[in-house]
Formats: structure tokens, sequence, C-alpha cells
């Protein structure tokens, strides 16, 4: 379970993202994002290309709440967001050890080819010592980083990145929370 604090300048969205993933199975995924004018909650399976849509009428404190979901919905069909991969794609790496606030920053730049002049991504992470946040998934991008560039951030965990569009700040996400759980969520789709 990872629980994070997003702005998401580009689509209007201030709050909180609460992701839970199966460690057998890491195809589903179920999201919720609870923000001031907006309570979602899907589960989606990246292989089948399904997708389940639940109402979310109640204050989410804990996570057996998940089980006062209501009003499923299935959608088949659905293409998950992808990224389109270039084979001639290019990747400025620079980092800064920051020693007065213990933290290392990253800055990742991935062009369409060598000529540098089409921004695929643009990001920036910020890895400190926060406790309460630790790396549990496989393909992270501190696992990314340390197979790449032989950057060791293993006494790191990350806290923050910045997406960045048109040299302009698109998405904003802060850790919150990092926990690995065991919880078992029934439903019936409606």
């Amino acid at each position: 379970m990872t629980i994070e604090h997003r702005n998401d300048y580009k689509n209007n969205f201030e709050g909180k993202f609460i992701f839970l993933s199966n460690s057998n199975d890491s195809t589903y995924l179920m999201t919720i994002k609870i923000g001031k004018s907006l309570k979602d909650a899907t589960i989606s399976d990246h292989k089948k290309n399904w997708l389940i849509k639940f109402d979310m009428d109640f204050e989410y404190q804990h996570l057996e709440d998940l089980n006062n979901l209501t009003n499923s919905k299935l959608y088949t069909g659905v293409s998950s967001v992808s990224r389109k991969s270039y084979k001639n794609a290019v990747e400025d790496f620079k980092f800064e050890r920051d020693t007065i606030n213990n933290e290392t920053i990253v800055h990742l730049k991935r062009y369409k080819n060598s000529k540098r002049k089409k921004i695929i991504s643009d990001h920036y992470y910020f890895f400190g010592k926060k406790s309460n946040v630790y790396d549990t998934k496989k393909n992270s991008i501190k696992n990314y980083l340390n197979a790449k560039y032989n950057l060791d951030l293993s006494a790191f965990n990350l806290e923050k990145a910045y997406h960045l569009e048109d040299g302009k700040l698109a998405i904003k996400s802060e850790e919150i929370y990092n926990e690995s759980i065991d919880f078992n969520f029934n439903f019936k789709i409606d």
C-alpha cells in the first residue's frame, strides 16, 4: 500500500492517492483518489484490459472502509495507458547530494533520439531518509537508478517526484506512507 499526496496541475486535482497492488499478480491495481470534489475507487487489470469502478460515498479512514464501496461497474476492453516506447531514446542523468537537508536529488530527462530536440519525459526525484516511506516495489525508480547508473540509494527512500511538461510543473507527488499489508477485499459486480 502506497499513500501519496498529489497535485495534478494538468487535470486540476489536489488530494490523496492510495495504491494497493497484489504482490502475487502485479497486473491488478486498486487506486483510490480522495480530493476536495472527487472520491474515486477503481480496480484495473492491465493484462485483461478491464476496469471496475466503485461509488465511494463515505469518508475513508481505514483500509477496512473499502468494504463499504458500492455500485461496482465492470468496463471491458479498456486499454491501459502505456507509454510509447522509442527505439532510439536517449536519457540525460544528473544527480546532486544535498548534505544540509540530507537528500539526493535526481534529474532524468528522456529524449526521442540523440539529437535531443523532442523531450519524452522530464522528472525530478527527491530521495531522503524519511522512515515511514520505504521501497516495496521490485521495479521502482530507486532500483532502476542503481542498475543503470550505479547510484547507491540504499540508505535513501523516494519522498517526492516532480513531472514536468514543456518546462512547467505538471504533477507533483509526495510519498506519505508505504507499507506491505495483507488485506482481502471482497465485492460483487452489480
